[in-house]
């Protein structure tokens, strides 16, 4: 089985733990609307923003953190993140957040 570099990474950190720690994020965002996450890896984020009332997006290029997030019914973009972006922003999407955790 492929790992992918993030589900390597995964493989180091416990899951609750992580979405606990993502859920603490919830407080510097609006009460709900559209989020866009960049790198959104698994998808551990978009999990606690669409409990959170979020209507979530991801953008992520490894096709098995993709796979994963699509498994668990997220609308996410395979794409190199600048593309996607470019993309995003002509096409006059708008988001009222957006993460870049482990992404700067």
């Amino acid at each position: 089985m492929k790992l992918g570099s993030h589900g390597l990474a995964r493989s180091f950190v416990d899951a609750d733990e992580d979405r606990a720690r993502k859920r603490g994020y919830l407080r510097w965002l609006p009460a709900a609307g559209h989020a866009l996450d960049v790198g959104c890896g698994a998808g551990l984020l978009l999990d606690v923003l669409r409990d959170a009332g979020f209507a979530p997006r991801g953008i992520d290029s490894d096709p098995v953190a993709i796979a994963a997030c699509r498994a668990r019914g997220h609308e996410v973009d395979e794409a190199d993140l600048h593309e996607a972006l470019a993309r995003l922003a002509a096409a006059g999407e708008r988001f009222d957040a957006v993460a870049l955790v482990h992404v700067i």
